[in-house]
């Protein structure tokens, strides 16, 4: 699974893919080795992360969520996750004019350098993303967040 690979990859606890739904979001997580479980609904609904903070085209670094003010009391961080380093990459549309999603990735520990190395392909990977939500949004087929599973095969990763 491509959010496990990037994991990996980029040395985080949690990747986790957020696209918005009727009412709130829709958040596909995934931990390496299951480290990191998925907290319930309730909790994700509560909490800042795993949505849409960043507004710009370019990547969202928090390197220590616990040191700023509008996140140290989040129950991600706060609570038994302990989430401290988090980034989120806008997955934008074909046309760039809306958010489709976001890419998320998240640590327990403060500080990774990891991401801020390979923002480049961070960024390719949301565009991969973003041409994948596109192709289904044009297919005649349900392109319910559940039906993207098996076309994660098309993600190109940069070396």
């Amino acid at each position: 699974q491509v959010l496990n690979k990037l994991a990996v990859e980029f040395q985080t606890d949690v990747t986790a893919l957020a696209t918005p739904k009727s009412k709130g979001f829709k958040v596909l997580w995934c931990s390496p080795d299951s480290q990191v479980e998925r907290p319930s609904t309730e909790l994700l609904k509560r909490s800042k992360l795993f949505k849409f903070i960043c507004d710009s085209a370019d990547v969202t670094v928090i390197p220590d969520a616990a040191e700023w003010a509008e996140y140290k009391s989040d129950p991600l961080v706060a609570g038994q996750l302990q989430l401290r380093y988090y980034v989120e990459v806008p997955i934008w549309s074909m046309s760039r004019k809306v958010i489709l999603g976001t890419l998320c990735l998240a640590s327990r520990q403060p500080g990774s350098t990891c991401v801020l190395s390979h923002k480049e392909s961070l960024v390719a990977v949301a565009r991969e993303l973003s041409r994948i939500l596109h192709d289904l949004a044009q297919s005649t087929e349900d392109h319910a967040m559940s039906h993207i599973t098996p076309n994660w095969s098309r993600i190109h990763w940069a070396s």
